[in-house]
């Protein structure tokens, strides 16, 4: 079955690339500046390989690109029978590699997981003898109980400790706590309190304001924490929020007029990690295979319709009650400067990391 594989692959026009590894084979077709790569790993390779040198692997393999080329996709066939195994090591690296198929030789069974190809380069012909079968189911409310355990520590933790300084918030008042801990142009600017850029982040007017942002934040922050890693996550999430808050108080005062209006709300932040998440599909759409199911059009449909409302409700304040924009904006509730400026933030910094670790990758 194996060398029906590598038949097909090869009329196709792969071509074999040297790896001097037990256990596995590389196949390599150029298509202008990106190259395409088959990595068939088999069974013997799969049970003596831990996360880390599988990352090692993929960070090898990404090197091997001739002049010219730019970018690297990499389908896995696993011959092995060890499924969840198989899955483990890919969720590991699931930003890098892009999808895969796991051929269970003993079962004569090919098991394809939800959201990935359904054939590739025409394997699928070459193994019409194997019975194929949906492995597991990466959409709907089972998917994400499966994809749970690939959402990164620190989205579970902002999730976490946005709840319990809510509770908090709760306790004491909602609108004393935005007070202390708010932004405004006035407090942060003109009295110096800097501090309230960041403990602005982490504050919310209401049950549904929370529910909402933190919803946002786990469909999108498991994507980018995947591809990001923790640390640099962090990082970005707290640039992008302080940076909204920012973008808030400049908004209020100079378009707006209200320098003394407080801004609260994770939003900022959490645009900023739709920011990143569309530059992430932009510049490796591959990587939309291995986001758990969650569509790009998601991202825009967020930012639109979300920032869409609060205009529309400022335009009906403006009209109804014949006040200026300024004014009907502070009516309709959205901190649209926010949201605008967290997603401009975030797409900058993630952008800049992108490179960092692409340029990287690349020595």
């Amino acid at each position: 079955m194996r060398e029906k594989v590598i038949e097909q692959l090869c009329g196709s026009g792969f071509e074999e690339v040297p790896l001097n590894e037990n256990g596995m084979k590389l196949y390599r077709y150029l298509n202008g500046a990106r190259q395409h790569i088959v990595w068939l790993i088999e069974e013997s390779a799969v049970a003596g390989m831990n996360k880390y040198q599988y990352r090692q692997y993929v960070n090898a393999i990404q090197t091997l690109r001739p002049e010219g080329v730019y970018s690297t996709t990499i389908f896995t066939v696993f011959f092995s029978s060890r499924q969840e195994r198989c899955r483990k090591l890919c969720s590991e690296d699931g930003s890098r590699v892009n999808s895969y198929w796991i051929v269970d030789t003993t079962r004569k069974m090919v098991v394809i997981d939800e959201g990935q190809p359904d054939d590739y380069a025409g394997l699928r012909r070459v193994l019409a003898d194997f019975q194929f079968e949906r492995g597991i189911c990466t959409s709907g409310f089972l998917g994400f109980l499966h994809r749970f355990r690939n959402i990164g520590y620190v989205t579970i933790g902002l999730a976490v400790a946005n709840v319990l300084i809510f509770i908090f918030s709760a306790i004491k008042g909602l609108e004393d706590t935005a007070m202390s801990f708010g932004c405004s142009w006035h407090l942060v600017f003109e009295k110096g309190e800097v501090y309230r850029l960041f403990t602005a982040v982490f504050l919310h007017a209401s049950i549904s304001h929370i529910v909402g942002n933190l919803t946002a934040l786990v469909i999108f922050g498991m994507v980018v924490e995947r591809w990001l890693r923790s640390s640099r996550f962090l990082l970005m999430y707290c640039i992008a929020g302080i940076g909204s808050f920012v973008a808030s108080a400049c908004g209020w005062k100079y378009i707006a007029g209200a320098g003394t209006q407080y801004s609260v709300g994770a939003s900022g932040a959490i645009y900023g990690i739709i920011g990143a998440t569309i530059v992430l599909w932009t510049v490796r759409p591959e990587t939309r295979k291995s986001s758990g199911g969650v569509s790009p059009w998601l991202a825009v449909l967020y930012v639109l319709v979300s920032n869409g409302v609060g205009i529309v409700n400022a335009a009906i304040y403006r009209a109804t009650w014949h006040i200026s924009w300024g004014r009907a904006l502070v009516k309709q509730g959205v901190d649209i400067f926010a949201h605008l400026g967290g997603v401009v933030i975030g797409a900058l910094i993630f952008y800049i990391m992108y490179r960092r670790v692409e340029n990287r990758r690349d020595e």
